[in-house]
């Protein structure tokens, strides 16, 4: 398994590394753009002033103080295992098992809370729960050991708070996850965990921490995600918070998501509705992005063959990218291939294109002199038709 995601993260690097010289799956919000042409035939729409263009923020989840208050537990019956117990904590599962609400399906462990500590002379640990219901039960482990929980399979998880601390991963394998809060923190000398999820619903999510969360072939929806590194792989997102130093995506889905991140890349998909705050970098191969807000990074945004439509750019932009209806904030945009058209320039400096195009462009205070004070046939076109 940890093969697996080392393969698939040389794969999103091997990509980005190109970039820079960057059921599931949601279809993007009407159909993209026609190929511009010969910009002699392109028809200008108005464009507006750089503040028509700024989106509305996207709709976040919060989440709740308690996650386990919606079980309606009236109290938690508490166990804690130490020593040799801690080691095999499924023998003690079997006594707290209860029949399940419904009358049918998996077992359900139900306003438990459970205190594990790892003996430190332990060499592994394993708590398996991929057949087993839970509802109300908070679970804490500190190892310094690494270990494995596992998750899914067969029952179904609500309203259960993980608290771990050491190298511990906790395995989603298609499983769901309703109203959960997981913290990944380290150990006295060990790193912290991850989450690695394949194939799993995730609903109402808080993830707090220094962990790893990466998810394969799974949907994020309601969530707040604090991660040391969060990668995702043919997975969708919707109205996310994220705050992680790496951020990798492959085959993004994201809609309405808040990301803040010292390093963004993402490789193919969609991004819609969604803002980008206090970035470092941003790296994007064969994306398509609308209805967004980059605000300013401290390098300049790196595009390869990827798509800027209806948003709001703060950011440098570098690299080759068709960028379409924006307002751009931007103070440079560099471009070796691409094209510029029926977009607001709203302060920019310096605006170069190598091969391409820049059409039916709207000038405010601060655009190129040397663009944007020719005349005009088109009078919709205030900027320039062809450069």
């Amino acid at each position: 398994r940890t093969g697996r995601w080392t393969s698939r993260r040389a794969a999103l690097a091997a990509v980005a590394l190109l970039a820079a010289c960057e059921g599931l799956g949601l279809p993007v919000v009407g159909p993209l753009p026609e190929p511009i042409g010969n910009p002699g035939e392109m028809t200008c729409s108005e464009i507006s002033a750089c503040d028509r263009y700024l989106p509305e923020e996207p709709e976040l989840w919060s989440p709740p103080s308690d996650p386990l208050a919606a079980a309606g537990c009236p109290e938690l019956v508490r166990y804690a295992l130490r020593g040799d117990a801690a080691l095999d904590p499924n023998a003690i599962l079997g006594a707290l098992l209860v029949p399940p609400r419904s009358g049918e399906g998996p077992l359900e462990l139900r306003c438990v809370e459970l205190s594990i500590e790892v003996p430190d002379t332990a060499r592994s640990f394993e708590f398996d729960l991929r057949s087993v219901t839970l509802e109300g039960v908070h679970v804490e482990i500190v190892s310094e050991a690494r270990g494995r929980v596992l998750l899914g399979t067969e029952g179904t998880i609500s309203q259960a708070d993980f608290s771990i601390h050491g190298p511990i991963e906790m395995i989603a394998e298609r499983a769901v996850l309703w109203g959960a809060r997981v913290s990944l923190e380290p150990g006295r000398h060990t790193p912290a965990g991850s989450l690695l999820a394949n194939e799993t619903q995730f609903v109402r999510l808080n993830m707090g921490g220094e962990g790893t969360f990466a998810m394969r072939r799974s949907a994020l929806r309601g969530a707040q995600v604090r991660a040391s590194v969060f990668r995702s792989e043919l997975s969708s997102w919707a109205n996310v918070f994220v705050s992680a130093a790496t951020v990798e995506v492959f085959e993004a889905d994201v809609f309405q998501a808040h990301v803040e991140s010292g390093h963004f890349i993402a490789a193919a998909g969609a991004i819609r509705y969604s803002e980008f705050f206090e970035c470092g970098e941003i790296i994007l191969a064969a994306v398509n992005v609308s209805q967004t807000r980059i605000a300013d990074t401290e390098v300049p945004v790196l595009l390869s063959a990827s798509m800027i439509l209806n948003s709001y750019v703060q950011a440098d932009l570098r690299g080759s990218a068709r960028i379409v209806q924006c307002a751009l904030l931007s103070d440079s945009i560099d471009l070796e291939g691409g094209t510029v058209a029926n977009s607001a320039l709203c302060g920019v400096d310096e605006l170069a294109i190598a091969a391409g195009d820049a059409v039916c462009v709207r000038c405010d205070a601060g655009a190129p002199a040397d663009l944007c004070v020719s005349v005009h046939r088109e009078a919709l076109c205030p900027g320039f038709e062809s450069a």
